[in-house]
């Protein structure tokens, strides 16, 4: 790592006040959740975005771009800090330093970088009104940094705080079954996965489940509402599916 970075990394400043959410609980197959809202906090109008999450295996080095969107971006008059948690395979979390994004430059692009000694298993965005200084919290940010961030905006996966949503870090090659296989829903997997820098592996499902996105397992939930969004489509959990995103379009 270069002096300088891991000067800045060394005296990082830690985000969300809020603890690390659980996975929702898993949903009984053929009972989908009611469609995801495309605006999950209205309030502000405001949603994180992320362009790239990558890991570079062989650097060990995790790189994150991500910026605001939505109509509250360009009428909010104060601060937004944004800050990232990473939780490693070994269920490590470490937080990464917070930007503070001002209203003028409320729309500009925000990176992180991070050198890990472990691969990332969940990497969790949150934007928050609030910075709370001094602070009294378990958060390793407060007894290391002093500080910690509240009252959230908006986060990734967007139903972070709202329903314990996660979503695990994509892997290249991830499997979609589709029936039919449509070029929409395809368009859709391959949209999310490239934000992981990954592509999507489809192929065509047979099985008997109704119309609607469904995840193996509910970490991967991020991934489903994104698709179901953009189908608009209802979303859930389902044991023993033959792959780990299948989606299923109405007649």
């Amino acid at each position: 790592m270069h002096l300088a970075l891991f000067a800045l990394l060394a005296c990082t400043t830690a985000p969300p006040a809020a603890p690390v959410p659980e996975p929702q609980p898993e949903a009984p197959a053929h009972k989908p959740h009611p469609k995801p809202d495309s605006t999950p906090d209205p309030r502000p109008g405001i949603h994180v975005e992320p362009h790239a999450i990558v890991w570079d295996a062989d650097a060990k080095n995790l790189s994150i771009d991500v910026h605001l969107v939505g109509k509250g971006v360009a009428t909010r008059t104060d601060p937004v800090h944004i800050g990232v948690t990473v939780i490693t395979d070994s269920a490590k979390e470490i937080d990464l330093l917070v930007h503070t994004l001002f209203p003028a430059a409320m729309g500009e692009n925000v990176q992180f970088i991070a050198d890990l000694e472990e691969p990332p298993r969940y990497v969790l965005i949150g934007a928050w009104s609030t910075r709370v200084e001094p602070c009294e919290s378990e958060r390793p940010g407060c007894k290391e940094f002093g500080f910690v961030l509240d009252d959230s905006i908006a986060a990734f996966p967007a139903g972070l705080y709202t329903q314990g949503m996660r979503q695990r870090f994509v892997p290249d090659g991830i499997e979609v079954q589709l029936q039919p296989r449509d070029h929409a829903a395809l368009d859709a997997a391959n949209a999310y996965a490239e934000i992981f820098g990954a592509k999507v592996k489809p192929s065509d499902y047979a099985g008997d489940l109704g119309p609607g996105v469904w995840a193996a397992q509910a970490d991967d939930l991020g991934m489903a509402q994104s698709i179901a969004e953009a189908l608009e489509l209802e979303y859930a959990v389902s044991k023993g599916l033959p792959a780990p995103i299948v989606v299923v379009l109405p007649d």
